[in-house]
């Protein structure tokens, strides 16, 4: 398996996640059009970097639950596309619970952006080859 998948996904995962939330500012900014109901259209670019540091630190937990499972799934020799789906439920659920954190201090903000985010994770965990490239050489 791909060592370098759970970081892709992670990172992939990052950055992602806040698109929605500047296209719904865009529409909201130009035509009134506020999707998501998040922000009213009213969010200031610096928005977006804080919230990939904000979101890089809160899923740090989920992230080290999920690269030492693909560790131990790697070891069991277990089919990559049954440790792909295992490895997106597990970022499924940390998604959901570290949302389900935030509820407690910030209601209706988290709940879109706990949808937001666990589509983006399971897109980008589902895009990424967790297989490691082979490289096949010719023998004389």
């Amino acid at each position: 398996m791909n060592e370098n998948y759970p970081f892709k996904h992670w990172g992939l995962t990052l950055l992602i996640a806040p698109i929605p939330l500047i296209l719904n500012d865009l529409l909201s900014f130009f035509f009134n059009w506020d999707i998501l109901h998040v922000f009213n259209g009213h969010t200031h670019p610096l928005f977006y970097i804080i919230t990939i540091f904000f979101s890089t630190f809160l899923s740090v937990p989920s992230f080290l639950v999920g690269l030492l499972l693909f560790y131990v799934l790697k070891r069991t020799n277990i089919a990559p596309i049954y440790a792909k789906f295992i490895l997106i439920v597990i970022g499924l659920v940390g998604v959901t619970i570290t949302f389900q954190f935030i509820l407690i201090i910030i209601r209706g903000l988290a709940e879109n952006l706990m949808y937001i985010y666990g589509v983006a994770s399971f897109l980008a965990g589902s895009v990424l080859k967790i297989e490691e490239e082979k490289i096949v050489t010719k023998q004389e």
